[in-house]
């Protein structure tokens, strides 16, 4: 959920789940990629000293054939070893670039190995020889760095190793791959990068951030000019710690506080980009209690925020989704950027993701304080899985818009992205030794009432019981009788 922010869920999706000569085709591809084979020999001096380069030809210096594979390398991966000293991952260069890439230790007594073999065949195999190695990136230095590496369009293999191969299980690396010059494919995975036409700027203002916890939006309530405004988020954006069968209601934040808002003025010269925080005066609804959400009211008037700023509210739908209705989720993701400093430049902030929703499944998640039991998980009913809308780090909380309708129809909330891509919020390590329905792999809930892990999978919570939760004021009253929530 730094989808997450750095709290629960949203990973990185690709889409799996395939069957028959298909599974065969996926299984042989990630044995080709090394995906399944590990122990990898270290330098030739035993470990110790730095590693030395084994040279340029044979067997030897294949170490891409029994590294572990991890995905793509599409933005900053902090990954953590397991039974393997190796670990691999693509770099996909869209034209001929310049390259910096950089691997770093948890601390300084981590000493790391980079290499990088490529570019991939038509076979999607990679050459024993590599291109480039470094051990120690300078004097002192355990971390390594390869810098100004040119490198033509095609994929290539970068391996992050351990000093010797040893094993490290539970450390933690940083690997990061910039562009110099030309184009590598990063933040792809983000979707679009919405630009700063009158368009966008118009139709997504309401879209705020919850700093380094999530994204919001402002709901349409049909308000008095001194009516309170509000802001619709998950609520394991307000707490992640947030019981299973917890409601609360009227309550004052205790953690992430202000709502960010962009505001764009293009008519100056050149045109300005502000941020405006306003607080969050309560929590007047949260829950994590068969759906994830949290209602925040604002200090400042629906007046304020619809009329006098011109921010786009957005109505929630009382009709649920559907399957193969078209949808979008835009959210502001944390992944590789400064939500407050990018922001300012509205095409590096908010992202959109267009796709279809797939089905309506029943989840069950673990918590945070616990791996995960069936006293002591999170259910959740109804979700929509979108899985071509990926909910990513910063995304949980993003609306789920209809765009048939022009309305609300969910609010993102989890997914069981690829392991290894993004940096673990949780406590036990990195996503690939979580267990499946533990936080982070949500599974979905059989018919025989068998959970199983969708690889891949994302799912944004249903919000049309929201609908008829505010009076004519515009005001929130659970106690309404159209009001859906549940009381406490």
């Amino acid at each position: 959920m730094e989808h997450q922010h750095y709290f629960k869920r949203s990973r990185r999706s690709a889409r799996r789940g395939v069957e028959g000569a298909s599974a065969v085709f996926a299984l042989l591809f990630i044995i080709l990629l090394g995906g399944g084979q590990v122990g990898c020999a270290g330098g030739e001096n035993g470990g110790k000293g730095p590693d030395p380069d084994p040279g340029i030809n044979g067997k030897s210096d294949a170490f891409s054939e029994c590294a572990v594979y991890k995905g793509e390398l599409k933005y900053p991966v902090v990954g953590h070893f397991d039974d393997s000293g190796h670990h691999m991952y693509n770099l996909t260069v869209a034209a001929d670039v310049t390259v910096d890439i950089s691997l770093g230790g948890d601390d300084e007594t981590l000493d790391t190995v980079l290499r990088v073999y490529g570019p991939r065949n038509g076979a999607g195999e990679l050459p024993d020889t590599k291109i480039a190695y470094d051990d120690d990136g300078g004097e002192s230095d355990s971390s390594s760095r390869i810098a100004g590496l040119q490198l033509a369009t095609g994929i290539y293999g970068i391996v992050a190793s351990t000093h010797g191969g040893q094993v490290a299980p539970g450390r933690s690396y940083r690997l990061e791959a910039s562009c110099v010059g030309g184009d590598c494919e990063r933040f792809s995975s983000l979707g679009e990068a919405l630009g700063e036409s009158n368009e966008n700027v118009e139709r997504y203002s309401g879209v705020v951030s919850f700093a380094r916890a999530g994204t919001g939006f402002v709901l349409e309530t049909h308000g008095q000019e001194d009516s309170p405004a509000y802001v619709l988020t998950n609520g394991h954006c307000i707490d992640s710690y947030m019981g299973p069968r917890e409601i609360r209601v009227d309550r004052e934040p205790t953690t992430h506080r202000d709502a960010v808002f962009f505001f764009e003025f293009a008519a100056s010269e050149p045109p300005q980009h502000q941020t405006r925080t306003i607080a969050v005066s309560k929590i007047a609804y949260a829950t994590m209690k068969g759906i994830d959400i949290a209602l925040c009211e604002l200090d400042a008037t629906y007046g304020q925020i619809v009329g006098e700023w011109g921010i786009k509210a957005w109505e929630i739908d009382p009709r649920p989704g559907e399957a193969g209705e078209p949808v979008e989720v835009v959210g502001i993701p944390f992944v590789g950027l400064d939500p407050l400093a990018a922001c300012l430049s509205r095409t590096t902030c908010l992202h959109r993701w267009a796709c279809e929703i797939e089905k309506t499944v029943d989840l069950r998640e673990g918590t945070m304080r616990e791996v995960t039991s069936d006293s002591d998980s999170f259910f959740w009913y109804d979700e929509y899985r979108h899985n071509q809308c990926h909910i990513v780090v910063g995304f949980s909380g993003s609306p789920l818009i209809s765009l048939s309708r022009g309305t609300v129809v969910g609010i993102a909330n989890t997914g069981a992205g690829e392991a290894g891509q993004l940096p673990s919020p949780f406590p036990g390590g990195p996503v690939e030794s979580q267990k499946d329905c533990s936080a982070g792999r949500p599974c979905e809930i059989g018919k025989d009432e068998t959970s199983t892990l969708v690889e891949g999978s994302s799912y944004s919570s249903p919000v049309h019981a929201l609908a008829g939760c505010f009076d004519e004021q515009g005001i929130f009253a659970l106690e309404l009788p159209t009001c859906g929530l549940e009381k406490p």
